[in-house]
């Protein structure tokens, strides 16, 4: 929610007109916080066992809010649903040109093989894919804190056998960050994008830049996601 509007919806939250938005939630009161050095949130007033609840929510706000966004791009004619074996959920936006995107979500081990079977079969279908990872330490883990050079930079995250298959097939992986409205591009350090961007350098092995933009200043277009990092001219080339 926005900072500061924690006690306009605690009302509505604990009169039970706002629950909890993830199906069969065995605890779905909520109320609402409010924190100098936090933003507003709601939370349950009962939180249910294990983890299995936390990423349910995470992925249908995720959903929820990659739908509205690709809703409401002009270009955007459509935006509809498509099931696959290790993807999370997949959306699919068609364009006015007749061409589609698959956007895949991904919040679960995943390895380089069956995503490039994946891939391979979102292509045979003729349809681009856009994939964009959850940050979690699958995805998204930081390098060594013991190197005290690089210990302080907030750029940069471990490379994955994952995205080392993806640079190989021409794919741009993304993460997300739902709290921020954010999709951030993971780019090789000394590429073209990097140097273009001006990222500093780095003495690590096996690292990768991460380059975060807002979901408002992002884009579909029929070859992926264009972001401030990565325009639709690399997507196209790096797609055929």
């Amino acid at each position: 929610m926005p900072d500061g509007e924690a006690p306009r919806f605690r009302d509505a939250s604990r009169s039970g007109v706002l629950i909890c938005p993830v199906p069969e939630c065995p605890s779905p009161k909520l109320t609402t916080r409010a924190y100098r050095d936090k933003r507003d949130h709601f939370m349950h007033v009962r939180a249910p066992a294990g983890s299995g609840h936390s990423r349910s929510y995470m992925r249908l706000a995720t959903q929820n809010m990659l739908r509205d966004w690709a809703a409401d791009q002009d270009q955007v004619v459509e935006v509809g649903e498509a099931e696959m074996d290790d993807v999370s959920f997949i959306l699919l936006a068609g364009f006015d040109d007749g061409s589609k995107v698959a956007i895949c979500y991904v919040d679960k081990q995943l390895g380089a093989d069956a995503w490039e079977e994946c891939h391979d079969f979102l292509r045979s279908r003729g349809l681009a894919g856009a994939w964009i990872f959850a940050l979690r330490e699958t995805y998204f883990k930081l390098p060594d804190p013991a190197d005290p050079i690089d210990v302080d930079r907030t750029d940069l995250i471990l490379d994955k056998a994952i995205y080392r298959r993806m640079r190989k097939r021409g794919s741009w992986p993304l993460l997300v960050n739902l709290e921020h409205e954010e999709l951030a591009n993971v780019l090789k350090p000394g590429g073209g994008p990097a140097k273009r961007l001006g990222l500093a350098p780095t003495h690590l092995d096996r690292v990768q830049h991460v380059v975060a933009s807002g979901l408002t200043n992002c884009r579909l277009c029929p070859y992926g996601i264009e972001t401030p990092a990565i325009n639709e001219w690399i997507l196209r080339k790096s797609s055929g």
